[in-house]
């Protein structure tokens, strides 16, 4: 589970979570992290940007973004595929 805090909504625009953890399973949570989201027009297209931050140099950190990198690329590609044929 990924908890974190909502500081900053613009709709349309931009998302910002703050003071973000994972809390696995089973383990120790891992954070804090920050979560920023923004969407652009950039002509007919729209440009979303997904940006995570926060890490310590540790095995357990180096290993939750490599898990969680190939989660965001398949969870973006849902988002794209869905967005581009929505009814």
């Amino acid at each position: 589970m990924f908890h974190g805090r909502v500081v900053e909504y613009l709709p349309g625009k931009e998302l910002f979570v703050a003071d973000a953890w994972w809390l696995p399973p089973d383990g120790d949570p891992i954070g804090p992290m920050a979560l920023a989201v923004s969407c652009r027009m950039s002509g007919p297209v729209c440009r979303l940007q997904v940006k995570q931050t926060g890490f310590e140099e540790t095995p357990r950190w180096r290993r939750y973004y490599a898990v969680i990198a190939n989660g965001w690329r398949s969870s973006l590609a849902a988002l794209k595929e869905y967005v581009e044929n929505a009814p």
